[in-house]
């Protein structure tokens, strides 16, 4: 007749050779916990009182997790054999400190005099609000001129940020309207449709990002808000070397200090849309 086993020999057996490599500290903690362990202490189970084998390693089992244990026990078949299941791994999530760009702090704040809007930025920048009122609708036609502009510029001359929101006509539709008057290019790449581009959100409200392309090495965002689109620049220079993520982390930390105050803004009235009818509605 065989003589029944010590469980404590059966889980000390089967953590010197199972089949998971534990770390030491938590292998010492499951030994410590089974050596002192009165030999009479049960495990609750549902309906029923136990000290059978299986108990105790679902009690080891739980000593893995009391200490914080690295890794996810799985009870398998120790043959490998069918039904056989490995041991998933469990991997922590990074800190977003390890991952985020570390630029300086954003300790300055910039409130536009005339375009309903204010940016935080860092200390060693400067800020220049523009010295025209900017009308959207014949920007492109006039030149692009950068004098309407808020500019907030690095120490280096570069990075520079370029602010700046107008009215739009009433009956333009919004996407095709910037599209044609702001975001155009000579290059097709630069200039697609802006219901095709990146969602952002700047100042609560959700706008279209554009980032590279060809060889522009910039990043513009347009948001509209009761007929009144802003646009957000930030360009880099011909000799940025840092690449496209870094640029748009740079551009997201000026971006999330933004606040939009569209009522506190001043400018032109904007022109009639081209062929439309003044007694038209």
């Amino acid at each position: 007749m065989n003589q029944p086993r010590d469980p404590d020999a059966i889980i000390a057996t089967w953590l010197d050779d199972g089949p998971i490599d534990l770390p030491d500290e938590t292998r010492r903690a499951i030994a410590v916990g089974l050596r002192t362990q009165p030999r009479a202490r049960r495990m609750a189970l549902p309906g029923a009182w136990s000290t059978s084998p299986v108990d105790r390693l679902f009690a080891a089992a739980a000593i893995i997790l009391a200490v914080g244990g690295v890794s996810v026990v799985v009870l398998v078949n120790r043959a490998g054999g069918p039904g056989a299941t490995p041991a998933p791994s469990v991997s922590a999530t990074p800190s977003r400190a390890a991952s985020s760009e570390a630029f300086p702090a954003m300790t300055q704040t910039f409130t536009s005099p005339q375009y309903g809007y204010s940016i935080r930025f860092p200390a060693d920048w400067t800020s220049t609000p523009g010295t025209t009122l900017w009308s959207p609708d014949d920007w492109g036609i006039s030149g692009s001129p950068q004098d309407p502009f808020d500019i907030l510029q690095g120490a280096a001359g570069e990075p520079l940020f370029r602010s700046a929101s107008g009215l739009m006509p009433d009956r333009s539709v919004v996407d095709d309207w910037i599209t044609q008057h702001l975001t155009f290019s000579d290059v097709a790449a630069c200039s697609p449709p802006r219901n095709t581009l990146e969602v952002v959100i700047i100042g609560g409200q959700s706008g279209r990002l554009r980032g590279f392309c060809s060889t522009a090495t910039e990043i513009e965002a347009t948001v509209v808000v009761d007929r009144r689109v802003y646009m957000f620049t930030i360009f880099f220079g011909e000799d940025w070397t840092a690449g496209e993520s870094k640029a748009r982390a740079l551009f997201d930390a000026f971006a999330s200090t933004i606040e939009l105050h569209p009522e506190d803004a001043r400018g032109p009235s904007p022109g009639p849309v081209p062929g439309a009818s003044a007694g038209r509605s």
